[in-house]
């Protein structure tokens, strides 16, 4: 059976990913939904002021004794990067792609493509709002084509 994610975002670095996760995690809870963020460790204590009222788990910290993991709403900031990140019915993830695929292999035990999916082949992807011709530039040259397809065009398919 098909799980339904809320959304799925697989942007290059440095677009907002986690400024509109954290927006939408705000709106849940400005509803009353419990919300569930998972981020990379080290990053707690930011999401914690970000989010009052949500319950922030460091990358493989499990909830408190007791909480129900299918109450709320689940977000996974950077999934690629998080150990911890599993397929939930009705979660968001973001993140960018952390290396390429071969185009038509089966997911197997890889989350992006599982994610991708569950989500019936659909993702966002959003660039930036303002103009970085300058810095693409640049960073072009610091990169391989792969690693910069991959870091600054959000690409993942080979």
């Amino acid at each position: 059976m098909k799980q339904t994610i809320r959304g799925l975002e697989i942007s290059p670095r440095q677009t907002g990913k986690t400024t509109r996760m954290v927006t939408k995690a705000r709106e849940l809870l400005d509803g009353g939904i419990t919300v569930r963020f998972v981020c990379s460790k080290g990053m707690k204590a930011c999401f914690k002021r970000l989010l009052p009222g949500a319950t922030v788990l460091d990358d493989g910290e499990g909830l408190p004794p007791g909480d129900d993991p299918d109450l709320g709403v689940w977000f996974y900031d950077e999934f690629e990067s998080l150990k911890s990140a599993v397929l939930r019915p009705n979660a968001y993830y973001a993140s960018s792609p952390r290396f390429m695929r071969m185009l038509g292999q089966p997911p197997g035990d890889d989350m992006l493509l599982q994610l991708l999916e569950a989500n019936g082949g659909c993702f966002e992807r959003i660039y930036w709002a303002f103009d970085v011709t300058e810095y693409l530039r640049e960073v072009r040259l610091a990169y391989t084509p792969e690693e910069f397809r991959r870091l600054y065009l959000g690409e993942f398919l080979r």
